[in-house]
């Protein structure tokens, strides 16, 4: 596996993954990356590339637990022996995934070889065999072995390499409990997933969030923050003002609510609200996505009832909510 490191300020560098990026600053060949890859195999590309490079790796920090950001940990610790730090809730999701309510499933169509028939004539028929290639979807759910955390991330609490160099760290969560985003001495952000850019929005209509309160925080701060180069874990660095994605991100909350609370106009149940959010931002119902989005409509649901927008009721059995306001 091939890898770039792309150049972004002064130490400060990612790496555009397959799925996702990763951050590494460099200081007199010590070195700190941000976030791990989504497998063992970029996982050991990473320890490859820092090892040809002469690079001696002092720290791992994670961002938040999801696999597409912490998978490679595990092999870069083992052969690397850097400490690995996260936040007190990513934490412990590193060291037992299984605690995890989170599956990162990815979605690609992929080219598969098959047989078409093919037949000619009425009485004397001949039957024709064409092998050809055809695009089928594919559901990819991404994992991580458990990894021991070596210390916590705390936001407000900078944490300093051995060579003196200063890191932010400040609590971004929402879309996931202690997601934490991380500034470089170089003043470059990288910010997890607490923002997604207009093209994952079309690609993926309805993020997904543990706490819908938390994510429209995270949204509002990152609206003042003083920051002016931003990496997210998807898609490319973002520079100057992220004004305009904030707002994108806060309208899409405040669409997906709208949808919510226009189907519960009559009582539904949790899945049949689920369906008709997916047909809504018509996005593909299949077990994946139902299973993704449904931990994220309950997060609204959760937002909605606090705000006494919407009531549960039990109904023959079923819980069925309705929008009250």
């Amino acid at each position: 596996m091939t890898l770039t490191l792309e150049h972004i300020r002064g130490g400060t560098y990612y790496f555009p993954l397959k799925y996702s990026n990763a951050g590494l600053y460099m200081f007199k060949k010590q070195c700190v990356l941000i976030d791990a890859g989504s497998s063992e195999e970029e996982g050991k590309a990473i320890t490859e590339y820092l090892s040809s490079k002469g690079l001696t790796l002092e720290s791992i920090l994670i961002t938040h637990a999801h696999a597409d950001n912490v998978a490679g940990a595990h092999y870069i610790k083992n052969k690397t022996k850097a400490k690995l730090y996260a936040s007190k809730e990513e934490a412990a999701i590193i060291e037992n995934p299984k605690r995890s309510t989170y599956s990162a499933i990815i979605s690609e169509y992929k080219d598969v070889e098959v047989t078409e028939t093919n037949v000619e004539g009425e009485k004397d028929k001949v039957i024709h065999f064409i092998p050809t290639k055809k695009k089928v979807l594919h559901h990819t759910v991404l994992k991580h072995e458990k990894c021991v955390v070596d210390n916590i991330l705390v936001p407000g609490k900078n944490f300093v390499t051995a060579l003196k160099q200063v890191f932010e760290i400040i609590g971004l969560p929402g879309h996931s409990a202690g997601m934490t985003g991380i500034v470089t001495p170089d003043k470059v952000f990288f910010i997890g997933d607490a923002l997604y850019t207009s093209k994952d929005l079309a690609d993926n209509p309805i993020p997904y969030t543990v706490d819908v309160n938390k994510a429209r925080k995270t949204l509002d701060y990152l609206l003042k923050t003083k920051y002016t180069s931003f990496v997210p874990t998807h898609g490319k660095p973002l520079d100057f003002s992220i004004t305009a994605e904030v707002y994108n991100n806060q309208n899409q909350i405040k669409m997906i609510e709208e949808s919510i609370l226009m189907h519960l106009s009559m009582p539904k149940t949790s899945d049949e609200l689920i369906a008709m959010v997916l047909a809504s931002f018509q996005v593909e119902e299949n077990i994946p996505n139902f299973y993704l989005i449904s931990a994220t409509i309950t997060s609204y649901l959760d937002d909605l009832k606090r705000d006494k927008k919407v009531k549960a009721i039990l109904e023959k059995g079923k819980t069925r909510w309705f929008a009250d306001f």
